[in-house]
């Protein structure tokens, strides 16, 4: 029994924890009574409004997440909720301010790295909040989610540069310009569609080679390839505040293999020499997130490389390849809504099969938004208006599934539930009475984005599942997944290599 609690207040708590389903009601009164408790003993002053514990007991029954974090940062729910910031959309700008007021010129990186993951968590819970609630919608979060990834490299990359540029002078170029670190976001960053607990998949580049021009002067190689070792460290540390975000750089030029961070003259003639099909494929989603210097020359080494200016039905072979490769895994990962039958990854293949194809000829095709995009293929004819609407349904479901997935724990993960209770859980948070009326309709949106997903290339086997495998599909498979490195090994060492 909470010590202050009025009367009134466990009547509202106790009334709104009766709307969820029965597997749910008596832990979530628990942690809610526990958060509630602890407001008191801080003598934090809560609202009595009925809303507010509506919203605290839905929030609390759908996200372990908002629940560890309530206990860390109490007073940060109520003032989210009594300063309405709760209910308002946020921009870069805020975003901006935040860290503003955030990164000090003082702090060291320990400091610095408490910080941002203390903004991170606050920020993603009131990104979760909103979605839960259903105070914003899939377009809102993932551009909120992405905005804060945006905002947080950059203002990290910019701190991280000044402490380097501190102690080695500032890196410059043969006619004495100052050179800073360009930062491209691929993969859900890149789309600017962040999902609630996604890696960001990132390359690094600066514009040409050059010393530092201060008293302790080091080549701006090693003076970018500092900087990107303490940016790695600095957001995917994970300590006893946790880690601001994973940092994937094996999309990079010669991926594990490859130095972290590349010229643009060494970029471009990689991609000119080296590149591969699927490379084009991955930085179709390519955005530059930090640095303004020639950033758009460097926008123009990778539009060379993955559009032509023409209709480019030479990359049909290459696509068909990985539609090969995606109906192989599909038995594997059946329980996955990413990588299974009819999942997003088909949808993605769908949109970025008419990027390589057409992208030369439609500027609009270089967005990098799926959410951007979809709906103007009906516009150019390149899909009817029907199966359009219909994608577009289906990825905003299938993305809404994966967010309340990741909202429960903060975890990275596509796969559907085993638990009844979590079962229970992931039904009442897409409003379906049952999982099994739920898994009815994700059984059908899946089938049919099956079917549109065969469609875009006609394959050439009957059965995916009984076509044999080739070196070349393994190879092509090896670079594609994101791998334990010893696993990719011992698969190129089957494949005799040494």
């Amino acid at each position: 029994m909470l010590k202050k609690m009025k009367k009134e207040v466990e009547l509202l708590v106790a009334q709104a924890v009766k709307k969820l389903p029965d597997s749910l009601q008596t832990s979530t009164c628990e942690q809610v009574t526990a958060y509630l408790t602890k407001l008191d003993e801080q003598a934090i002053q809560y609202p009595d409004e009925k809303a507010f514990y509506e919203n605290l007991v839905h929030a609390f029954a759908l996200s372990q997440f908002l629940v560890v974090n309530a206990d860390k940062y109490p007073q940060f729910l109520v003032h989210l909720y009594l300063s309405k910031r709760l209910f308002i959309s946020a921009t870069k700008v805020d975003y901006a301010a935040d860290f503003r007021g955030a990164l000090h010129p003082q702090d060291d990186e320990a400091i610095i790295m408490r910080k941002l993951r203390e903004l991170r968590t606050k920020i993603f819970m009131r990104i979760c909040m909103r979605d839960i609630l259903g105070l914003a919608d899939l377009q809102e979060t993932v551009t909120d989610l992405s905005n804060f990834a945006d905002v947080c490299i950059d203002a990290t990359t910019q701190w991280l540069y000044q402490k380097l540029a501190d102690e080695y002078g500032y890196p410059t170029n043969d006619r004495n310009l100052k050179q800073e670190l360009l930062v491209i976001a691929v993969g859900k960053l890149g789309m600017s569609e962040l999902n609630f607990s996604s890696d960001v998949d990132l390359v690094f580049c600066y514009p040409s080679l050059g010393m530092t021009n201060g008293d302790n002067a080091i080549s701006n190689e090693r003076f970018f390839t500092l900087l990107v070792q303490r940016l790695v460290q600095v957001l995917s540390a994970n300590t006893e505040y946790g880690f601001v975000f994973r940092v994937d750089l094996r999309l990079r030029p010669y991926g594990t293999q490859g130095t972290l961070v590349l010229t643009f003259d060494a970029l471009q003639k990689y991609y000119r020499d080296a590149g591969r099909d699927w490379e084009r494929f991955a930085l179709a989603k390519a955005r530059v997130i930090s640095g303004e210097f020639r950033r758009e020359d460097l926008l123009k080494i990778i539009y060379e490389f993955v559009y032509r200016p023409y209709l480019d039905f030479s990359v049909i072979e290459a696509l068909a390849n990985m539609q090969v490769m995606i109906h192989r895994e599909i038995i594997a990962h059946n329980d996955d809504i990413k990588r299974g039958i009819g999942g997003i990854r088909e949808i993605e293949f769908i949109v970025q099969v008419f990027q390589l194809i057409h992208g030369g000829k439609y500027a609009w095709l270089k967005d990098t938004s799926l959410l951007a995009m979809l709906p103007k293929f009906s516009q150019y004819n390149l899909l009817t208006a029907k199966v359009v609407a219909y994608i577009l349904k289906a990825y905003k479901f299938l993305r809404t599934i994966e967010h309340r997935l990741q909202q429960y724990r903060d975890q990275q993960t596509q796969l559907l539930p085993k638990e009844e209770v979590d079962q229970t859980r992931l039904a009442f948070a897409l409003n379906y009475s049952s999982y099994d009326d739920f898994l009815v309709e994700l059984k059908t949106i899946r089938k049919k984005v099956h079917a549109h997903f065969d469609n875009v290339i006609m394959l050439p086997t009957k059965a995916p599942e009984t076509a044999i495998v080739t070196s070349d599909d393994s190879f092509i498979k090896a670079f594609l997944e994101k791998r334990d490195e010893q696993l990719a090994q011992d698969l190129l060492v089957s494949l005799g290599y040494q």
